[in-house]
Order: structure tokens, then sequence, then C-alpha cells
């Protein structure tokens, strides 16, 4: 997942040249069928950096869905990201995976 959110950042430039950055969190859906919905965000930095990490969810593509009792559910997952601007971290990617999954 790390690469697949570091190959297709697209940190916005403004914010990139202010030195804004921060942790934006996601709650998503994984339905039955493995597919990824209804992105929310339950922390945010700002509407731009909210935006990229809500896109970037949805690249997620085909998820094993989880089963109870032998029967496919829907479930949720909370990704955070940490969005770091270049003026902060230089030697760094611009977008950490936090989440404890791989």
């Amino acid at each position: 997942m790390t690469k697949l959110f570091s190959d297709n950042l697209k940190y916005p430039e403004s914010l990139d040249k202010k030195g804004i950055g921060g942790k934006v969190i996601v709650l998503y859906e994984v339905d039955t069928f493995g597919n990824t919905r209804n992105a929310k965000i339950v922390q945010s930095v700002c509407k731009e950096l909210d935006d990229e990490a809500v896109r970037l969810i949805y690249l997620l593509k085909k998820w094993k869905p989880a089963t109870l009792h032998g029967k496919k559910i829907k479930y949720y997952n909370r990704q955070p990201f940490t969005f770091l601007p270049d003026t902060q971290h230089k030697r760094s990617r611009k977008v950490k995976n936090t989440s404890t999954r791989s």
C-alpha cells in the first residue's frame, strides 16, 4: 500500500511551498465485493490534503471481503496519512503510511 500511495501522490504545490503538512485520517468501507466505498475524513489538515488522501484511498482495488460465520460482510478500515512537505523533510517521500496494516 505504501508504494501505491507514494507512487501516486499529487502533493498540492501551493501547500508544499508554504510548508503545510500534517496527519489526515480516512475512514472507509470495504463492501461484500471487496470494493472501497464511502471514504470520510475523520481527522483533517486542510481541504486539499483531505481530498488527496481520499483520492489515494479510492485507488485501492479489490480487497478480500471480511466474513462472519462464513458470510461476507462489509467492514470499515481507518487509514492514516502523514503528509510531509519538502520544506520539512527533504529526503523522505511526501506521504507516510502510518497504518499498522501492510
